[in-house]
């Protein structure tokens, strides 16, 4: 049976038809083709239900201690117990408490911040940017780790500074992305018509040069999660962030885990499987969010 021709008019409808999908519905078609995406989002979103609900689905108090010392894995301690009988499944589910707050409070105030910084210097330029970049210059000019160490030890060792400092090095890495794509956009013909129209700097900004940078912002956000949950770990590890003797998984790893690894490896073993999926779920979604946002990158996998 031959083809039934389409005109050249009906082709030309369906093309518009398509580019007028809604963007709803064009974001979850990009989902649904990058199913590993939508997995390790799955994943992520269960560790969020599993952190709110910690209270209901365990089943004994994380800081009771009881004689069943280094009990392995079984019916009745699923994760097994530690070396003062604490519950190793109930700990793990609060530690992600920390894991999370830290990772989204320390992204979010990060990104939030280095945002403006850069949308502010690389809108005004001049003096402005000349004193914002050499203050983001200077913190970025020290390896992270040890600024944010050095930043904790001066604060002092907590789960509210362990966000601060995290997020002070977030802003100045953000804070250039912004500031080069604010740059990029300057240059457009719209900009230099609401200028010529008496537009106000402000409204320039908030109209037409915030709504065409958010795809960068949501791409850092995604894709700093991952950092910040390992970086919170390894403050809890060192003693500088969640402080003992509340639940978290770089603290389970210092105390027990590291204390125990060879009579008991499973201490280590589960945290830190805990750890390494959450940062990977993280990152796998900053990849998806990244490919599904940015322009270039559409199609290439």
């Amino acid at each position: 049976m031959a083809a039934t021709p389409v005109s050249a008019e009906g082709a030309l409808a369906a093309q518009f038809k398509r580019k007028q999908r809604h963007p709803a519905l064009d974001v979850t078609i990009r989902v649904a083709k990058n199913p590993v995406g939508a997995v390790f989002g799955g994943m992520i979103v269960i560790l969020i239900i599993m952190a709110i609900t910690a209270y209901w689905i365990t089943p004994y108090d994380p800081l009771q201690t009881s004689i069943e010392t280094f009990r392995s894995p079984n019916w009745t301690h699923p994760f097994g117990t530690d070396d003062i009988g604490r519950d190793q499944y109930t700990r793990v589910i609060y530690g992600s408490r920390p894991a999370l707050t830290v990772g989204i409070l320390s992204v979010f105030l990060g990104v939030g911040t280095g945002s403006l910084i850069g949308l502010v210097s690389g809108f005004f330029g001049g003096k402005l940017d000349l004193i914002l970049q050499r203050f983001v210059d200077g913190v970025v000019a020290l390896p992270a780790l040890v600024l944010i160490l050095a930043l904790v030890s001066v604060l002092g060792p907590s789960l509210r500074n362990a966000v601060i400092a995290i997020a002070v090095v977030s802003a100045a890495n953000v804070s250039r992305v912004i500031r080069g794509a604010v740059i990029s956009l300057k240059q457009n013909i719209y900009i230099e018509a609401a200028k010529t129209l008496g537009a106000t700097n402000i409204r320039i900004m908030l109209r037409h040069v915030l709504p065409n940078v958010v795809a960068p912002i949501l791409i850092l956000i995604s894709s700093s999660m991952g950092s910040a949950v390992l970086l919170d770990a390894s403050l809890s590890f060192l003693g500088l962030g969640t402080q003992p003797p509340a639940p978290s998984w770089g603290l389970m790893l210092a105390t027990s885990g590291r204390r125990y690894m060879e009579t008991a490896p499973y201490l280590a073993i589960i945290p830190g499987i805990f750890i390494s999926m959450t940062v990977l779920a993280f990152n796998m979604v900053g990849d998806t969010v990244r490919d599904i946002l940015d322009p270039r990158l559409r199609g290439s996998r």
